[in-house]
């Protein structure tokens, strides 16, 4: 799980970069791999949000992906903070 974070955290960051740098069928499998580990984490937002992303990007329409990479960032601020916790909560252990 921590794992997570460490990987998806700056998921939106990094997917705006690879729009910059040109790389969408990058950008196209970070989506989708987030939208995986949502799902298995049961992240229903986020997995939908990641969803959106990846879609744009498959169907080649990303005139909005702007507003559908901040909608993946605010669902993803909760699933971050709730691992966050989770890592507090061991560390007490």
């Amino acid at each position: 799980m921590f794992g997570f974070r460490d990987k998806y955290k700056t998921a939106g960051l990094d997917l705006r970069e690879l729009i910059v740098e040109g790389k969408a069928e990058d950008a196209e499998r970070l989506a989708h791999s987030l939208r995986g580990i949502a799902a298995t984490l049961e992240a229903k937002e986020l997995a939908e949000a990641a969803s959106a992303v990846e879609c744009a990007f498959r169907s080649r329409k990303t005139e909005h992906i702007s507003c559908l990479i901040d909608a993946l960032d605010e669902a993803l601020a909760p699933a971050i903070a709730a691992v966050n916790s989770m890592d507090g909560e061991m560390a007490a252990l």
